[in-house]
């Protein structure tokens, strides 16, 4: 599992059924197996008109997604790694550039 990955996961509990997410922890903590969590950016299908908080993504074979989605940048979350069921794919360099700006600007970092 590394930066960039799409995944789908089972957060259990009240959150329903597995949800695809975007792997956001950069790749030397991914691969660390002295720690048990990622921090990701779920997916969601129900588009909304954000820009800043809401990054749209076409299905492709590339990232496995099956219809048009958004990476959900307000929500990001830290998960145990266990909850990942399966990479279904990746996104391309230019478009974590694009989604690590806007969560640059959510959470104020210059």
């Amino acid at each position: 599992m590394k930066r960039g990955d799409i995944v789908v996961l089972n957060l259990g509990g009240n959150v329903g059924k597995p949800r695809p997410a975007l792997i956001v922890q950069n790749d030397i903590l991914n691969q660390d197996d002295n720690l048990t969590t990622t921090i990701v950016l779920p997916i969601t299908s129900e588009l909304l008109n954000m820009k800043v908080i809401r990054y749209k993504i076409e299905p492709s074979i590339r990232n496995g997604l099956t219809c048009s989605s958004q990476i959900m940048i307000d929500k990001i979350m830290q998960i145990e790694k266990n909850k990942v069921k399966k990479i279904v794919g990746n996104i391309l360099k230019k478009q974590i550039d694009e989604i690590e700006a806007r969560l640059l600007a959510i959470l104020g970092i210059k």
